[in-house]
C-alpha cells in the first residue's frame, strides 16, 4: 500500500496502468499492533479494505504470485492466469522466523501479527505479577544492497513502545513493583536504530537492558 500510494501520484500524470496483487483483502496498520496488543485498539480498529482505495485509482486482484516470467515480463497466479507488466516492484516485507525462536510456539507472546497481538493483549490482561521479558530477535539481512548499514536487530522501537506501553499498564493496575521488566537485543547497542533518547528513558523508567548471548 505504502509503494502503490506514491506510484499512482506519479502515475496520474503519465498513461500508466497500476496494478496490485495481494492475496489478502485487508490492510493491517502494524504500527498499531501495540495499541492492540494493550486492549486500547482492536484488530478491527487497525484494518481496513483495500479494494476501495484501489480500485478508483488502480487495478486490484486478490490472488497469491505463483511464479514470475522475468523473461515474458509477466507474473503466475492462483488460478493460472499471467498478469503482464512493464515494471514489477515486489513488496515482500520481513518474514519473522518464530520457528527459529526455541520456546517461543509454548510460551512466548508476540504483537507483529494480527492474530498473535490480541493473544497478548489476553495474556496481558490475565497477568497478575511476575518477571516480563520483552525482546527483539537477530535479523538475517539481504546481500544484494550492500550500501544498506548492518544492524544486528533492525526496527528495535516497537520493543521500546511495548515496554512503555506495559510499563503504564502495570502502574495503573498497582503491579509494576512486583514485576520486574527485562529488555535484551542481540545488538551491542539497544536501540541502535532509535538513538540514546529511548534508551536514556529506559533506565530512568528502572528497566534493565541486557545484550543477549
Amino acid at each position: 500500500m505504502t509503494v502503490f500510494h506514491h506510484v499512482v501520484k506519479w502515475a496520474a500524470s503519465h498513461d500508466v496502468d497500476v496494478t496490485m496483487i495481494d492475496e489478502r483483502e485487508t490492510f493491517l496498520l502494524k504500527p498499531s499492533l501495540p495499541e492492540v496488543a494493550l486492549g486500547e485498539k482492536t484488530i478491527g480498529d487497525v484494518t481496513f479494505a483495500v479494494r476501495p482505495v484501489i480500485e478508483p485509482q488502480g487495478r486490484c486482484i486478490r490472488s497469491r504470485v505463483q511464479r514470475i516470467d522475468a523473461v515474458g515480463q509477466r507474473v503466475l497466479l492462483d488460478d493460472e492466469t499471467f498478469v503482464p507488466y512493464d515494471t514489477l516492484i515486489i513488496a515482500l516485507g520481513a518474514k519473522k522466523d518464530f520457528s527459529a525462536i526455541g520456546g517461543f510456539a509454548g510460551y512466548g507472546y508476540s504483537m507483529c501479527t494480527d492474530i498473535l497481538a490480541p493473544k497478548l493483549q489476553h495474556a496481558i490482561q490475565m497477568f497478575s505479577g511476575g518477571d516480563i521479558v520483552l525482546g527483539s530477535a537477530p535479523m538475517v539481512p539481504g546481500n544484494r544492497t550492500p550500501d544498506v548499514p548492518f544492524l544486528k536487530a533492525a526496527c528495535e522501537g516497537p520493543v521500546g513502545e511495548i515496554a512503555f506501553r506495559v510499563d503504564a499498564n502495570l502502574r495503573k493496575r498497582g503491579l509494576r513493583e512486583q514485576s520486574p521488566i527485562t529488555c535484551f537485543s542481540p545488538s551491542e547497542v539497544f536501540f541502535d536504530d532509535v538513538g540514546d533518547t529511548v534508551l536514556d528513558q529506559f533506565v530512568l523508567g528502572k528497566t534493565a537492558v541486557s545484550e543477549a548471548p
